[in-house]
């Protein structure tokens, strides 16, 4: 693994271990449970093969680390419902744009210190059955302190999470 400055990618435990820091109190065996599960169900996707074989560890992009810790923060949700959330966000970011520069800014500790705090509101809606997800509506903001800016989402079950106190956690080696 490289350490030049920028972490090239992270074993399994090291991502469990970064994702257990973003979250006061957490128990590390119901943080590594849970993330496992995303991993074996396709929510976070490893850098090259999801089964490498015995002695030879599952690699993940350090990004990772940010998009489980903001999945840990959901409600109870179903796994449709987080993969269609993990995935969204996985596209948008490598968009780049606007969600690009949210997601570099909710990492700025120096910026949440100040209390310029980033906020993002997730709407998953589901099909008729509510059994799988058919649209996943994102929007960023920029809150005071802990109050979250106004978000304009159509429907009842909007998630508002903020980011930058999610992201303050994540301890990366």
């Amino acid at each position: 693994m490289a350490h030049n400055n920028a972490i090239s990618s992270l074993t399994l435990a090291e991502l469990v271990t970064a994702v257990a820091g973003s979250l006061p109190e957490s128990r590390r065996d119901l943080v590594e449970r849970r993330v496992v599960n995303w991993v074996t169900r396709g929510v976070l996707e490893p850098v090259g093969e999801l089964h490498t074989g015995s002695g030879r560890s599952r690699l993940f992009h350090p990004d990772a680390a940010y998009v489980a810790a903001v999945l840990m923060r959901l409600p109870t949700r179903s796994i449709p419902e987080v993969s269609a959330i993990a995935t969204v966000l996985k596209i948008e970011l490598a968009k780049g744009g606007d969600v690009a520069t949210w997601w570099a800014a909710a990492k700025n500790r120096k910026e949440a210190q100040q209390g310029r705090t980033v906020f993002a509101a997730f709407n998953v809606r589901l099909d008729e059955a509510g059994e799988k997800p058919t649209a996943v509506e994102l929007q960023f903001g920029q809150g005071d302190g802990l109050e979250s800016p106004p978000f304009y989402i159509q429907g009842l079950s909007a998630i508002v999470i903020n980011l930058s106190d999610a992201f303050h956690g994540v301890r990366l080696p």
